[in-house]
């Protein structure tokens, strides 16, 4: 079955626009991560292309209505990421970084001497990790903070496109959460470059063509696999994997879920959003949770909703 006349305009016209876009903003920008992270996003879109063609897979027009859609949104958190965002949190975190009386960025100076970048910088990795880990999780289980990650999870779809769909609402929650860094005493350079290195890592895990890696790999780190779980809407893949580069808080945390072969992951919303338009993905959740909110039988569980995990219900006991 062929494309409908939308679905052609959005694959031949508006996509290539919107990918061009995204490729002349994120290399143009002074941040090497947002480089690396287009650069790659069009690589493994190369890849996923190449795979297709091999195969003789059919893609239906939804695919580009998608992939627009996240372009689209990639697009706009990278705007406001940039022109607020980023200045704000820098700001905020060398403040917190001046005040904080632990001060072991200076200790670790003093104890390593000239091996004290790539041990800051070690320390502050694994400390962004878990922290990722913990943003992440939390992301899941408050609806107030779902209502900007299930920007992310609204996809229907599982490729290299679905990495970009982030909402700088998301974003910003995460960049709360890397400040415990500067609380601890390091530069707020250290805490954004540890983040940025654990965003570029989820790049590859969003794509559905690699196999399993090696078992010591996929014991230790987040992988497609892992990621396909997360991304899925069956009750037995809900809330699991939430790991950034490491999937070891996972199995800690008793929140980690291996795919079963026998039911393979579907992606997007227990709920699915309906429609492709980028600014509705991007308040969704937020209009759910306001008629959550009206709907509620008392002002007290009315005030409860934002902080209580997504579609709560109160006791009727």
């Amino acid at each position: 079955m062929g494309m409908d006349k939308s679905g052609k305009v959005i694959t031949y016209i508006i996509l290539p626009i919107v990918v061009t876009v995204f490729i002349l903003v994120t290399v143009t920008r002074d941040q090497l991560s947002a480089v690396i992270f287009g650069v790659g996003v069009v690589l493994l879109l190369v890849i996923e292309a190449i795979r297709l063609v091999v195969a003789k897979a059919k893609v239906n027009s939804t695919t580009f209505r998608d992939a627009t859609a996240s372009f689209s949104i990639g697009l706009l958190t990278g705007f406001v990421n940039q022109l607020i965002l980023l200045p704000v949190m820098f700001v905020f975190m060398a403040f917190v970084a001046s005040v904080t009386p632990l001060q072991l960025g200076d200790r670790i100076d003093n104890l390593f001497g000239s091996w004290a970048i790539p041990v800051s910088l070690a320390i502050c990795l694994v400390l962004a990790d878990f922290l990722y880990y913990l943003a992440h999780r939390s992301a899941h289980r408050v609806e107030v903070l779902w209502g900007s990650h299930s920007v992310h999870h609204s996809s229907e779809h599982f490729n290299p496109t679905t990495a970009t769909r982030i909402s700088f609402l998301d974003q910003a929650w995460d960049l709360v959460l890397m400040s415990v860094i500067c609380l601890l005493g390091f530069n707020p350079l250290y805490a954004l470059g540890a983040y940025a290195i654990v965003l570029l890592y989820q790049l590859p895990p969003h794509q559905t063509w690699s196999r399993q890696m090696p078992g010591w790999f996929e014991f230790v780190f987040n992988t497609p696999v892992h990621h396909r779980a997360h991304h899925a809407y069956q009750r037995m893949y809900i809330d699991k994997n939430f790991g950034g580069i490491s999937i070891i808080w996972d199995r800690l945390f008793g929140s980690f879920a291996e795919v079963d072969e026998s039911t393979p992951p579907e992606f997007g919303l227990t709920v699915p959003v309906g429609t492709y338009n980028p600014f509705k993905l991007m308040v969704v959740e937020f209009g759910h949770m306001g008629r959550s909110m009206k709907d509620m039988p008392t002002v007290g569980d009315s005030l409860q909703v934002p902080f209580r995990p997504p579609y709560w219900q109160p006791s009727t006991d």
